[in-house]
């Protein structure tokens, strides 16, 4: 494996350009030197939030301040994404968190003051004329009536956001800095540097006792820790609990929820549909040991291609180290936010392709989707909107990432893999979500929610591979394609959904008062995926322990909404094969909606209905037809290798 080089060895040719952010750190710093200014022209509103006029003023302003913070966090937040380890870009998130963390604090008056106002003179201002730019703002605002604190308890909890991140700044400091891993050893007896960029690489190898090793030191890692990842997620759990008994939310999940007013019945919808849907899994599970000609099927073993003998293969999208990061508040609050294999090239040329070659095949897999997009798609290519290969201290995983004022940016470790070529298609999908919506939204609509935040995205992954699966010509290319395709559900549409019943676990223990030790959340997690993988796993101990690897725990009830996402974007990206006459114009539209609308109606004008468990059902109703694909190439193959 090559010896990464440091980033000032870099190409800068393939590294972001954030310019259109700012053109250095030092326009950063003074940007920053003037925050403080636009908070006090926003506090002077203090006690007159109580007309239309006033409060239209107000929200002007505070538009305008959320820009320049998720400015101000984003371009910190991406220049310590270029290496984690350098001193001044950790000290610039230090200041972005803090001065949003002020910000925050200074302006919170305003929600309680608005809401405190008589009803009937409440309903005649969001009424009016003068207000509808921000009609929706208001809605939304309106929603939170029974859950807003006084303005006194409002800025005491504001100014507490920095501290109460605390535990998950520690986990991702541990995880992305401090942790550290014994090399893996193959059989060959060479050794192999482990770490949270490379673990799903080394962990897809046709080299078994490579494999083994990689998942034994990579788990001794985490559990040399353990106490400290569950003192930390204990933490930021209890957090949630806390604060939503505060706001009066009958659970944390419920608060986490009503955020973006969707009912909790989706999540539980999502849960039941998937688990009356395990079978499928374990005959996948089953499929998987079947094909690998094991024995006995370990951990290690879930995510090496059924196509092993290519050694160079799809990495399964593993959103427990990907980061998507979109919304200002939640950037500023420090929370993060996303595969499959392409037909070669050639024969020589089987699975791995240059940036270059990804960069036309993504732009081919994307044609249905019509000229702007690709056009678009094109300048992003052209324009360095994307930090492309891997540097030492660079943050693992991938991620799109700008703001209202710029264009968007794309992290990822690119290593010519099929997980490579589909990230890059991946990231782009949600960086064209940004694109429609700040071209079609004012800004204080700027940013979609994190409820359809995976849609755009794993729209594109899917036209991806159903263009090179229209293109494959033999069963091992099928059967290649195939496996990426399966490993998309189980990464997504399972795993996630295990996860979700994690942490709705963890914070239901929390919530009757239980303690979140190693013992009890390893054994709530090791139980789920026995569930999930079901008879044909062997649980090694270590799979216990995975929970505390996955970041997104820190950002309560979010990974529910990669499963969700990606069942809608199954319906609408077959719509868009079958019909882009018809469902070209409607999608786009979605895309475009930005946070103008709640999330499950930007959905049904797009065409899909998650307030029904069907787009779930038919989504897990494909993935059987796909393994049904999978089992048949499978068996054509042995035929072909027989004669």
């Amino acid at each position: 494996m090559a010896e990464l080089k440091d980033r000032k060895d870099m190409d800068p040719r393939f590294e972001w350009d954030l310019a259109t952010l700012y053109k250095s750190d030092e326009d950063w710093e003074k940007d920053l030197g003037t925050l403080r200014d636009d908070v006090t022209a926003q506090e002077q509103y203090r006690g007159r939030l109580n007309t239309a006029e006033n409060i239209l003023a107000y929200l002007q302003l505070d538009t305008a301040l959320g820009r320049k913070i998720s400015n101000l966090y984003t371009y910190a937040f991406l220049r310590l994404s270029e290496d984690t380890t350098q001193e001044k870009a950790q000290a610039m998130m230090q200041k972005a968190a803090g001065a949003y963390a002020e910000a925050a604090g200074r302006t919170s008056f305003a929600t309680p003051e608005i809401l405190s106002l008589p009803e009937e003179q409440l309903k005649m201002i969001t009424e009016s004329d003068t207000l509808r730019d921000y009609r929706f703002v208001l809605q939304q605002l309106l929603d939170q009536k029974p859950h807003v604190l006084s303005a006194e308890g409002e800025q005491l909890l504001a100014r507490f956001s920095e501290v109460l991140g605390a535990p998950k700044t520690i986990s991702e400091n541990l995880m992305d800095a401090d942790l550290t891993f014994a090399d893996a050893v193959d059989g060959n007896g060479v050794r192999h540097t482990l770490n949270s960029s490379n673990f799903i690489l080394l962990e897809q190898s046709p080299d078994r006792a490579l494999r083994e090793s990689a998942f034994h030191n990579y788990y001794a890692g985490y559990h040399q820790h353990i106490n400290t990842f569950a003192a930390t997620y204990s933490g930021a759990v209890k957090e949630a609990v806390t604060e939503a008994r505060v706001r009066h939310y009958d659970s944390s999940r419920g608060m986490a929820m009503a955020a973006e007013h969707v009912p909790t019945e989706v999540y539980d919808s999502l849960v039941q549909t998937v688990r009356e849907f395990l079978p499928l899994m374990h005959r996948y599970a089953e499929f998987r040991k079947k094909v690998l000609g094991l024995d006995a099927l370990h951990y290690y073993d879930v995510y090496v291609p059924l196509t092993a003998d290519d050694s160079s293969d799809a990495e399964e999208k593993d959103p427990g180290t990907e980061y998507c990061v979109n919304n200002a508040a939640e950037k500023a609050a420090g929370e993060e936010n996303s595969g499959v294999k392409s037909t070669p090239q050639n024969d020589d040329h089987f699975g791995t392709w240059t940036y270059e070659e990804a960069q036309q095949m993504a732009l081919a897999a994307l044609s249905p989707l019509g000229q702007e997009y690709t056009d678009t798609v094109k300048e992003a290519f052209e324009s360095r909107w994307i930090d492309v290969y891997p540097n030492k201290g660079k943050r693992g995983g991938a991620f799109s990432s700008g703001t209202y004022d710029s264009n968007p940016f794309i992290l990822m470790s690119y290593t010519g893999d099929y997980e490579s070529v589909s990230t890059v298609v991946h990231e782009m999908g949600h960086s064209m979500h940004s694109w429609y919506t700040h071209r079609h939204q004012p800004a204080q609509y700027g940013e979609y929610t994190l409820f359809v935040a995976e849609v755009a995205s794993t729209v594109n992954e899917n036209l991806l591979i159903e263009y090179l699966l229209k293109k494959a010509k033999d069963p091992r290319e099928k059967l290649y394609l195939l496996n990426q395709y399966l490993e998309g559900y189980k990464g997504t549409v399972f795993r996630q959904t295990m996860f979700a019943e994690f942490e709705q676990g963890a914070h239901a223990m929390a919530e009757k008062g239980e303690a979140l030790t190693p013992a009890a959340l390893s054994g709530l997690y090791g139980g789920l995926v026995k569930d999930y993988f079901g008879p044909a796993l062997v649980m090694d101990h270590e799979v216990q322990d995975e929970w505390a690897r996955i970041p997104h725990f820190y950002r309560p009830f979010y990974v529910y909404k990669y499963a969700t996402s990606y069942c809608a974007a199954v319906a609408l990206s077959e719509a868009i094969l079958r019909d882009p006459a018809h469902a070209v114009k409607p999608y786009l539209e979605f895309l475009s909606m930005g946070g103008s609308a709640y999330p499950l109606d930007e959905l049904r004008h797009a065409g899909v209905d998650l307030g029904t468990p069907a787009p779930v059902r038919a989504a897990l109703e494909k993935f059987g037809r796909i393994l049904d694909a999978a089992e048949a190439a499978w068996e054509e193959l042995k035929g072909h290798q027989s004669r």
